[in-house]
């Protein structure tokens, strides 16, 4: 939902004022006042005011870009795999982001703490985080909040460290 607020002023302040709404260069809704609780799904939107008098004055507003984001960030793990056995403690954490804000910010959760984070992540690319661990079993994963404070969570994976004894 949106709130769409504007004003403007009559020259002899005796007319009302009329407003006609654009959404993405279409008509939405002819007005006297502003508008509440518009019903718009997530996406950008482009919005003109044409505001105009009894006597069929008018003015348009500058055109507004805006968008409009509820959805949280899609983070895909790529590496390494669910259940996964690795025979090196230094590990790549691969992972993809999708949305469609720009992220401010992304951190791997290694055993449900944070480990390490980035305010420098791309969409749309494989980004990755690199640690070291010994021999054991870990879960791993990965959030991003994006710059509508909108925060996804990906997948639980798991994975076992067994650095083979040397020869």
């Amino acid at each position: 939902q949106a709130d769409i607020r504007y004003s403007s002023s009559d020259i002899d302040d005796e007319d009302t004022i009329n407003y006609t709404i654009f959404i993405n260069n279409t008509f939405n809704i002819s007005t006297r006042a502003n508008i509440t609780d518009l019903s718009i799904g997530d996406g950008i939107y482009s919005l003109k005011v044409s505001a105009y008098d009894q006597v069929e004055y008018s003015l348009n507003s500058t055109e507004i870009i805006f968008t409009k984001d509820s959805t949280p960030p899609v983070i895909m793990l790529e590496s390494p795999g669910n259940d996964a056995l690795l025979t090196s403690g230094g590990i790549m954490f691969m992972y993809n982001v999708s949305d469609l804000t720009e992220l401010q910010n992304c951190s791997l959760f290694v055993n449900g703490g944070i480990i390490l984070s980035t305010n420098s992540t791309r969409k749309y690319t494989s980004q990755n985080f690199t640690a070291s661990y010994s021999d054991g079993s870990y879960t791993w994963s990965i959030n991003c909040t994006d710059s509508a404070n909108n925060t996804g969570n990906s997948s639980l994976y798991t994975f076992t460290v067994k650095i083979p004894l040397p020869a």
